[in-house]
């Protein structure tokens, strides 16, 4: 997640903090998320045609996906991309972007 900040000495503690929270908030809101899809499979809202096959290809495509991005992510964890314009300056977490497109 990229906040940006005008200060970024100043302002870094601040936006470290709302990345927290927003990730605590995306935390907090999984089970209605989960609710919502029990809902839909109880009511038949999600079918899926037996391709087994196809469909365990597809899960073992998409797995190696997750995996290479969740190690770049660990092996990137400290890094920080910091890039100042006049008195604007952004702070970029690549850990964070892998995470979420991990997920």
């Amino acid at each position: 997640m990229g906040i940006f900040v005008q200060y970024a000495e100043e302002d870094e503690p601040a936006a470290r903090e709302i990345a927290i929270r927003i990730q605590k908030a995306a935390k907090a809101a999984q089970p209605f998320f989960d609710w919502v899809a029990a809902v839909a499979m109880k009511q038949s809202a999600v079918n899926v045609t037996n391709n087994s096959f196809a469909l365990f290809e597809r899960y073992k495509y998409l797995r190696d996906l997750y995996r290479l991005k969740a190690d770049e992510a660990l092996a990137r964890k400290d890094e920080r991309i910091i890039t100042t314009s006049g008195n604007w300056a952004t702070t970029e977490v690549p850990a964070s972007r892998l995470r979420v497109e991990a997920s």
